[in-house]
């Protein structure tokens, strides 16, 4: 997201399950969001298996949440409570 851009990021993780909690919650209360999903392990570059070793999979894509700046404290509020 660029500098002047009217997204802001909302949660940053690892968890899967957590990005899909949220992405719900912001969907049943209509907030509006954008999500990108990078690839960081070892599998995406080509290093073979023996660089992977010991590498949690789990672990292996970043997931980012954005909402409009003018959602952002509703939103943020929806996480704290855990609606």
């Amino acid at each position: 997201m660029t500098l002047f851009s009217k997204w802001i990021e909302l949660i940053i993780t690892q968890d899967s399950g957590y990005f899909a909690k949220v992405t719900t919650l912001l969907k049943d209360n209509g907030i509006e969001y954008r999500d990108e999903i990078q690839n960081i392990g070892h599998a995406n570059r080509r290093h073979g298996q023996i660089g992977a070793l010991g590498e949690n999979s789990g672990s292996s894509s970043l997931y980012q949440i954005y909402v409009k700046k003018t959602d952002y404290a509703s939103a943020k509020t929806l996480l704290t409570q855990g609606k």
